[in-house]
This record gives C-alpha cells, structure tokens and sequence, in this order.
C-alpha cells in the first residue's frame, strides 16, 4: 500500500511541474508575440520609436 502511495505522489508531482512548464512557456511565448505585434506595428513611418526584429529574409539563407 505504502509502495502504490508513492507511486501516486511522484506521478501527480510530475503532472503539476508539467503544467507549470507548459504555463511559463505559454506565458513565454505570449510575450514573444506581443513583441512582434508591437514591433510590427510600430513602422518608421508612423513611429519615432521602433523595435528591431532582425532580418530573417531569403537573401541570408544562401540557398544557393
């Protein structure tokens, strides 16, 4: 009985940091995308303020 108790404490304490990570990680990449939006929506055309998002486009891939 002693042994089945156990079992049932670390599998319901893996389940709880389980969705504690999934929790910082949704708040993570909530902020993530709060950023881009913000940044995305602040253009140097309407902004004195910008945001750099860095240059991800295909002349730095080098796929050739």
């Amino acid at each position: 009985m002693m042994r089945l108790l156990s079992v049932a404490v670390v599998v319901v304490v893996c389940v709880w940091v389980d969705v504690q990570a999934g929790g910082f990680i949704g708040i993570f990449t909530a902020l993530i995308a709060w950023y881009i939006g913000v940044a995305k929506l602040l253009t140097p055309d309407i902004s004195y303020i910008t945001l750099p998002l860095g240059d991800l486009g295909r002349k730095h891939l080098d796929l050739e």
